[in-house]
This record gives structure tokens, sequence and C-alpha cells, in this order.
């Protein structure tokens, strides 16, 4: 009996083990900086033009560096990068973004984004292919 009993609860314990883990609650960011952004803040949506926007941190009290924060729109997706508290700001664009919104959860997927000075008339201005970063991963709120 002790036998029969010592096999169940370890099968048990292998078939738990076996169980994948539920994805992280991120968007992975890598390329030129790695990082995540790990806050969905709400959205803002004026004559139907969605904007959902996310943050490496929670509030600007909280601020680590390097510091992420992103803007994504079905006409473009801008991401602001601060490496410490004085440098400038680079910022990467992407035109017509694909990406999923539930409300409640944003989700990207390899989301390619492109080194820039700005953006005029939906062109990246001064577009550097060789620096870039990909935005992957899924953003639920609490």
């Amino acid at each position: 009996m002790k036998k029969h009993l010592l096999f169940v609860v370890s099968f048990l314990l292998a078939c738990i083990s076996c169980e994948q883990a539920a994805p992280p609650n991120k968007i992975f960011i890598t390329g030129d900086y790695s990082g995540s952004l790990d806050y969905l803040w709400k959205e803002e949506s004026s004559a139907n033009n969605l904007q959902i926007r996310a943050a490496s941190y929670p509030d600007s009290s909280s601020i680590s560096y390097p510091a992420f924060y992103f803007i994504i729109s079905p006409d473009r997706a801008i991401l602001y990068v601060r490496t410490d508290e004085n440098s400038a700001l680079d910022y990467y664009y992407a035109i017509r973004p694909v990406f999923q919104y539930s409300g409640q959860e944003l989700q990207l997927k390899e989301l390619k984004m492109i080194f820039g000075t700005g953006l005029v008339n939906d062109t990246i201005q001064n577009p550097d292919d060789t620096r870039s970063v990909l935005l992957d991963g899924k953003l639920k709120r609490p």
C-alpha cells in the first residue's frame, strides 16, 4: 500500500512540474537596449484615435534606468529610451504597427522599431536601420 501511495504522489508531483508556467506579464525589449515594459497605463482616445501607453516604471517617482516609455496607436508606435537622469532621449519608431489590444491586455509580436530623429507625415526622419529594437510579449493590467 505504501509503494502504491508513493507512486501516486510521485506521479502527481511529476505532472505538476511538467505543466508550463504562465508566460510573464511583460513586453520584452531586445536589440540596442534590453529591458521590459512592465506597466500598462490607461489608454487615451480622442476622436476615435486610440493611444495605448506602457512603461518600465509605475510612475514618474519610481524611474530606474534605462527607462522605457511606449506609445502605440494604429498609425504609429514610439519608444522613448533614457539611459540615465541627465541623458538625452533616444527615439524608436514603427509606422502602422501590428498589435492586439483588448482593453486590458496589449500584445506585440516581434514589433521592429527603427531609431530616428523624428516623425513627419508618417515618415521616420533620419532613420538608422543599424539601430533597432524588437518588442515582444503580452502586458496585462493588474
